[in-house]
């Protein structure tokens, strides 16, 4: 990634199968106006939706 990439960070809510809730913190990059999962940590949700 060069040091001008663009980056923004998603949340998206999971629940598993047993019922257990996770936060998936996704980073997009945009390069050549394209956007493009950078990486993805998974932590355990305190709350649900």
């Amino acid at each position: 990634m060069s040091p001008h990439d663009r980056f923004e960070i998603r949340v998206v809510c999971l629940r598993g199968p047993e019922g257990k809730l996770w936060n998936a913190d996704y980073r997009m990059v945009e390069r050549d106006r394209e956007w493009k999962v950078g990486g993805v940590s998974l932590r355990r949700a305190e709350v649900g939706i």
